[in-house]
């Protein structure tokens, strides 16, 4: 999970105005599957600001899973009754058992 802000908006000083996550699924054996996107936030109400240094990656995940599920104005699909939020794991556990070897791989820097 990686969050954008905003330096200065509304008075305010490092307003999230996005978030980019990373859904992985791996198993005992390496084999991994994965997901990720961008979600923005709506800026226009900041009533419940949250202070930067106060944000939890709780916090900042249960924001993205709630802009998704907003969004797709909670539809959840008609054959497998998954919300937006189950889709996008699930889909990360299927590659996962698909065993592909291209995606025995890490992300990252080495400093």
């Amino acid at each position: 999970m990686n969050i954008e802000w905003i330096s200065e908006f509304g008075g305010l000083s490092k307003v999230v105005s996005g978030a980019h996550y990373w859904v992985e699924a791996e198993d005992e054996e390496g084999n991994k599957g994965y997901t990720f996107s961008r979600v923005a936030f709506d800026l226009d109400d900041l009533t419940d600001f949250v202070a930067f240094e106060e944000l939890t990656e709780e916090l900042v995940v249960s924001w993205v899973q709630t802009h998704l599920l907003k969004v797709t104005n909670y539809v959840r699909d008609d054959i497998t009754g998954m919300s937006i939020v189950d889709e996008i794991q699930h889909r990360a556990i299927i590659m996962c058992l698909e065993q592909d070897p291209l995606r025995k791989r890490g992300i990252g820097v080495p400093w």
